[in-house]
């Protein structure tokens, strides 16, 4: 990622407030059922953390990565906040690589980096799930930013697909996947 895209994203996270507010997305909260009680969890392009945050409220241990350290400040106050402890990584998923480290739930949200793709099938240990929600043809952004119908569950097709639905939300069309790691 440029520096000047590392720059707009510390320019929005900059501003007062949370972004997208101070709790979960819907998509994660309509997900719960498939989380597991305790494990691990990775949120790619994790923001000001929200997500992570009330994923380790709820038992999980959380790792969120983001290029953007403002947005990664803002998701320390709220981990603080909320009295959970999570890991913060300010690293450009263009580069970023894990090691041999895997999570039980891998998570990525409204950013599409389709080259993350195969690095995030790595991280996800066997028996773990992956959680999407991606921005779809049909939504008012540059092609680059959005999923083509199915384009998520081919690159799952030898996972267990738990959950997938294209739908359209106040204008917004996305791509949801829960998808579990059934890879030995």
């Amino acid at each position: 990622m440029s520096e000047a895209e590392r720059a707009k994203w510390d320019a929005r996270y900059g501003e007062a407030g949370y972004r997208m507010g101070d709790g979960p997305k819907a998509f994660l909260v309509d997900l719960a059922d498939l989380l597991p009680a305790r494990g691990t969890v990775l949120d790619l392009a994790c923001g000001e953390g929200q997500n992570l945050v009330w994923l380790a409220g709820r038992g999980l241990a959380g790792t969120g990565v983001d290029v953007s350290g403002v947005g990664l400040r803002k998701a320390a106050a709220l981990a603080k906040a909320a009295g959970v402890e999570v890991e913060w990584i300010q690293g450009d998923l263009e580069t970023w690589e894990p090691g041999d480290r895997q999570w039980d739930v891998v998570l990525c949200s409204h950013f599409l980096l389709r080259d993350l793709v195969p690095r995030m099938r790595r991280m996800v240990r066997p028996g773990g799930i992956v959680l999407l929600e991606l921005l779809a043809e049909g939504s008012r952004l540059p092609p680059r930013y959005l999923v083509a119908p199915n384009e998520p569950l081919r690159w799952f097709v030898d996972f267990r697909i738990l959950r997938y639905a294209e739908l359209e939300r106040d204008g917004v069309h996305v791509a949801r996947l829960a998808a579990r790691n059934v890879r030995g």
